[in-house]
Order: structure tokens, then C-alpha cells, then sequence
């Protein structure tokens, strides 16, 4: 039996959020995370964005608002007729990125 590593460590987390394509004619779509790590986020969407495809995210955190740019690294389309998106983090603040820290107070 092998154990997954992961770089960061993630926790279980509904905040609501806006999800963008970074593509002509793209709509923001809004969501809910449902996992959160420092590294990327999961959450659930009514269509399908693409793997691989650049987004621009803003996620409701209780402190403020975080801006974050990141890559679609899978979807998996599941028996409620969602997919479940999981992005990767690219770009995001030092400020942003302390605000999610915030969420884990055991990584400080």
C-alpha cells in the first residue's frame, strides 16, 4: 500500500467562489469549494470547463475576497451530472496567499 504525498496539506471547506476561463467569450461561473489547499482548490460546477484550461478564481475567505489565477488540472464527471474541478494555484499574492494560510492554523 503506497501513501499519496502531497505538497500541501488540504482541508474540507465550502467558500463560495467565481471561476472564470481565461478565454474570449468565457463566463464566470459560481461555485463552492468543497476542499482547500494552499496549492489549488476542489469544488463542484454544473458544466464542464476543460483540463488544462487557464482560470482566474476569486474565493470568498472570512477575512476578504482572494484573487488567484491557476490551471484545470482534472474534472471528473459524476453520476449527479456535476463534475467535480480540481484546479492547481499558478499565481496568487503573498497577502492572498496569507489569508488562506489562515484557514490552516497549524501551518503558520
Amino acid at each position: 500500500m503506497t501513501m499519496e504525498k502531497r505538497r500541501y496539506p488540504r482541508i474540507q471547506s465550502e467558500l463560495p467562489l467565481s471561476v472564470k476561463k481565461i478565454a474570449p467569450g468565457s463566463r464566470e461561473r459560481i461555485a463552492m469549494t468543497r476542499v482547500v489547499g494552499l496549492g489549488g482548490c476542489m469544488f463542484l460546477n454544473a458544466e464542464s470547463i476543460g483540463a488544462g484550461s487557464p482560470v482566474e478564481l476569486s474565493i470568498r475567505c472570512p477575512d476578504r475576497e482572494i484573487q488567484v489565477k491557476g490551471r484545470v488540472v482534472y474534472e471528473v464527471y459524476r453520476k449527479d451530472s456535476r463534475f467535480e474541478v480540481g484546479i492547481e494555484f499558478l499565481s496568487i499574492k503573498e497577502e492572498d496567499r496569507e489569508i488562506l494560510k489562515g484557514l490552516f492554523p497549524a501551518v503558520q
